[in-house]
């Protein structure tokens, strides 16, 4: 039945008249908000009712100020900057001034000399578009240009743009970004900011100004012109200044700020004088702040709290407080009841230093149960450079903990030993929660994160603390900690430490060092869910304390399963559902399946070149001899260097697949089968997923191997599959037609050095049969490759046939006939968000805009264009991105630059058509 057919049924009108919802205007507002633009566009056209709710949505946030002046009149560039092409026509003023109160957000960037073009949503605007915008304006009684304007973000890189800002402000502005480039001279910027300054007070609630100069002292030129403009400002709430040096300015200025809650500053002080009397300004003048940022310079002298701290006492109201300073703080008992009866509410404490070379200084760490008894349950994150000098209280004493505190930054405190590094963690263990963790200060930065708890690894002793207090907690055997530790620490904490001797290259258990403890080992044991274990490589296996990788002796899991026998338990580790395993020795691949169980779902087994093949190849079938698990996810992988080690590996692999009827999916991509897996599905009916490496030498091997796939594995939803580069040129017949069985099929992908030429009748099939494709891809993979591909013209047919969900396409494309002109397109892509051309080469820039025509009245508004350029790999041929900078895709850039062009000629036409209406 046709579409218009279906419409016009009764019974679809009569459904309709039930959703009488979609008459709100805030129940559609709140649809619109989350399509993406391309979507909203096209609900513009459902009604009338709706077109208007739609141009409201669409318009009320701007990436550039350009497409609003190109409603107006086209842009050209003059003098490298965007002007009106006062030659084009009349300006369409009314539809510029109905657009114009709509938006409500609006971000602006201009381009460095020399970089603005016609083609981009980014540039320099000449100095005349604004007085032109003024003239008219007044002659409609206007007051502003964009009236309802609540966010403005603008970056300024030339001298003419901050002046160009202040006629974007009006009384509906609420949220205030400015940006300044390096390359703006000083002179212009204090001027035009003394400008703003001048300008009637706004009701700006957030005001950022940040300023890109190298040197201190420029910043320090500026502050005095943005303290002007923030005097005159009484209503903000949030001010950030995260790159503007101020010598005070900016804190006289706030006189009339009693309400600020958010501030952020660099204060370019030389005494401890100095910054005690801004404090005490700034308290007495901003009694309600919230949050409180600011930054010292290198050379300032150390702080103490008397300075830096007392203070803000005064500001009871105090969520988070970071200070930047080089050496940091070191704070008594008596600092911390203080601030503690101050700060009641305080969630964000960051005291401690931002570079990693100074001099050790910090607090004793026993006053952190200070801390955790003084301060309130609110406090999430503590930041504090420690000292070791005395000792710690035991876990029998310790008399309080922190109950939400997420992070705690040690800042760049140095623990001197692994001893020391153990003692430490048994006393955080006590004093933190279950969720807290660590961050440590591993490098200097420009104001480093003193709260980052990923990137500081290299701090061996740092890691090991982390290591060693998660895994005492109740749930430490989670997924993070898991990943962090490897399987080492489950085998020490048995105190039977496994890093006494490191024996012939692998970790064992010094059984000298007294009783084990089973106890603890098997109740930690049971809590597993997801684990991550490493081999190290031969001669890379250090002690324990060092590292928490390595390899594992063939004495310690016998040791583990003798004790298990005696226990009555089945598994070692019963409830793991997640197994990442990492083989680079021939003894590792047998100690994992000593870790699957019932429990587990996913399986990735990573194994290294140098791992004999002969072994690998018997510890695989050891695992198919194993009674089926549960496992729903597989993935195998390889680094051999040549294909025939992988082709005897396949038959051990496919024996393993095998024995798993519960897989929903396979991954093999780097290991090359002759089609023992693919034989091996048979009881794999409900397989949703694979990817695999076919090692075929004619079209009728492969043609057969796929033809038993879609007979196995009937519900595949997704299918990769690559041949080898000796693999003879690919028919249709022999590549797809097999799979048409398959028609829940969402995604294909062939990787082949030539790829698929495809004709009319066979876009007609795979559309029949596969109704709900997604992701299309039968491109060539090289660039050497002799021209073969579909015509051009046929990707109508692809836009007709196949269904709207259709995401991305690859194909490598011909160009030996005339296209269709884009008055006599008859349908296009709704939701084609990448078209991949493959490798398909042009020849001229005029063939380029012929095509890139077409291609406009063929694709959706977002679609991007994707193109192989270098050989690889299973190169990716929905690439948008790498492929502009190389010079063979001149062309396709071309292409792309006409279609964009093309889309906005289509959206002006449309709005006149929308005016008409």
């Amino acid at each position: 039945m046709s579409t218009t057919n279906w419409m016009n049924n009764s019974n679809y009108k009569s459904r309709c008249a039930h959703h009488r919802l979609f008459d709100l205007p805030d129940i559609l507002t709140a649809i619109f908000t989350n399509c993406n633009p391309s979507t909203t566009a096209t609900l513009a056209r459902v009604c009338r009712n709706w077109n208007d709710l739609v141009i409201d949505q669409l318009w009320s946030s701007l990436p550039s100020l350009l497409p609003l002046l190109r409603i107006l009149l086209p842009l050209v560039v003059v003098g490298d900057a965007l002007d009106f092409d006062r030659k084009a026509g009349p300006p369409n003023w009314t539809r510029f001034w109905v657009l114009a109160p709509k938006v409500r957000r609006l971000r602006h960037v201009d381009q460095l000399a020399g970089y603005t073009t016609n083609t981009q949503l980014s540039g320099r605007i000449s100095p005349n578009v604004i007085p032109y915008l003024l003239q008219q304006q007044s002659w409609t009684g206007r007051l502003f240009i964009l009236p309802n304007l609540a966010r403005l973000e603008w970056s300024v890189n030339w001298e003419y743009s901050l002046f160009q800002l202040c006629h974007f402000l009006s009384p509906a502005l609420r949220h205030l970004i400015i940006s300044i480039g390096k390359h703006v001279p000083i002179d212009q910027v204090i001027q035009n900011l003394e400008y703003l300054a001048a300008l009637p007070p706004t009701n700006v609630r957030l005001l950022s100004i940040s300023a890109s100069y190298s040197e201190p002292n420029p910043g320090v030129g500026v502050a005095s012109a943005v303290a002007s403009f923030i005097k005159c400002q009484p209503t903000l709430l949030a001010l950030e200044l995260p790159s503007i040096w101020t010598r005070g300015e900016i804190v006289g200025s706030l006189i009339r700020h009693s309400t600020l809650e958010y501030l952020d500053l660099l204060l370019c002080c030389d005494t401890l004088p100095e910054l005690r009397s801004l404090l005490e300004l700034l308290a007495r003048q901003c009694p309600r702040i919230y949050y409180f940022t600011y930054n010292l310079p290198l050379s300032f002298p150390q702080l103490t709290p008397r300075d830096a701290i007392e203070p803000l006492l005064l500001c009871r109201r105090l969520r988070q407080l970071q200070i930047f300073h080089k050496n940091g703080l070191s704070v008594g008992s008596d600092d911390i009841k203080k601030m503690a009866q101050a700060w009641r509410e305080m969630e964000v404490l960051r005291l401690c230093a931002s570079a990693a070379d100074t001099t050790p200084m910090g607090t004793p760490l026993a006053l952190l149960l200070e801390f955790a008894e003084e301060f309130s349950p609110c406090l999430r994150r503590l930041a504090l450079n420690f000292v070791f000098d005395g000792e710690l209280p035991t876990l029998d004493v310790v008399w309080a903990s922190f109950p939400r505190l997420e992070v705690l930054g040690v800042g760049t405190s140095k623990p001197e030993s692994t001893a020391q590094a153990i003692v430490i963690a048994e006393f955080l263990t006590s004093v933190c929660s279950e969720q807290t963790e660590l961050a440590y200060i591993s490098v200097h930065d420009w104001r480093p994160d003193a709260f980052d708890t990923c990137d500081f690894n290299p701090a061996i002793h740092r890691s090991f603390i982390t290591g060693y207090s998660r895994y005492t907690h109740r749930h430490i055997f989670q997924m993070r900690s898991i990943y962090e530790c490897g399987i080492e620490p489950r085998l020490s904490d048995m105190e039977c430490p496994c890093g006494g001797p490191v024996t012939d290259d692998a970790f064992d258990f010094d059984r000298r060092a007294g009783a084990p403890n089973w106890k603890r080992f098997w109740a930690l044991a049971a809590k597993v869910r997801t684990l991550k274990h490493v081999d190290g490589q031969k001669g890379r296996t250090p002690q324990p304390a060092a590292q928490l990788s390595g390899r594992i002796s063939p004495n310690v899991i016998p040791y583990l399963l003798l004790h298990q026998a005696w226990t009555g338990r089945l598994f070692l580790l019963p409830k793991l559902a997640s197994l990442e395993w990492s083989v680079n020795w021939e003894y590792s691949l047998f100690q994992l399946c000593h870790f699957l169980s019932p429990a587990l779902r996913n399986l990735i087994i990573s194994i290294s070149g140098s791992v004999p093949v002969d072994e690998a190849v018997q510890n695989l079938e050891h695992l198919a001899s194993l009674p089926p698990t549960n496992v729903t996810a597989v993935k195998i992988s390889t680094d051999y260097a040549g294909p025939n080690s992988d082709l005897q590996v396949a038959s051990a692999v496919a024996s393993f697949v095998k024995s798993q009827p519960t897989l929903l999916i396979l991954d093999i991509s780097s290991i090359w089968s002759r089609g023992e897996v693919v034989a091996n599905l048979i009881q794999h009916s409900n397989l949703r997923y694979l990817d695999i490496l076919l090692w075929c030498d004619n079209l009728a091997k492969l043609r057969s191997l796929l033809e038993l796939l879609a007979r196995q594995c009937p519900r595949i939803r997704s299918l990769t599959y690559k041949l080898p580069p000796t693999f003879p040129q690919l028919t249709l017949r022999h590549a797809v037609e097999p799979l048409l069985s398959c028609c829940l099929l969402l995604q294909l992908q062939i990787f082949h050095k030539q790829g698929l030429s495809v004709g009319s009748n066979d876009i007609k099939r795979m559309a029949q049969a596969w109704r709900e494709m997604e992701v299309l891809r039968l491109c060539a993979d090289a660039t050497d490759t002799v021209p073969l591909g579909t015509p051009l013209a046929l990707l109508l047919e692809f836009a007709e046939q196949f269904s709207p969900r259709l995401r991305r396409l690859a194909l490598n494309f011909v160009f030996d006939g005339e296209l269709p002109t884009a008055d006599v397109v008859w349908t296009s892509f709704p939701k084609l968000e990448v078209l991949g051309v493959g490798t398909s080469k042009l020849t001229s820039t005029a063939q380029a805009i012929v095509i890139g025509e077409f291609l406009s009245s063929v694709c959706s508004e977002q679609t991007k264009l994707a193109y192989i350029s270098t050989d690889g790999w299973r190169p990716d041929a929905f690439d948008t991105v790498g492929w502009k900078n190389t010079p063979e895709a001149n062309h396709w850039a071309e292409v792309a630059a006409v279609m964009d062009c093309g889309r906005r000629i289509r959206k002006a036409a449309f709005d006149k058509i929308s005016q008409g209406r």
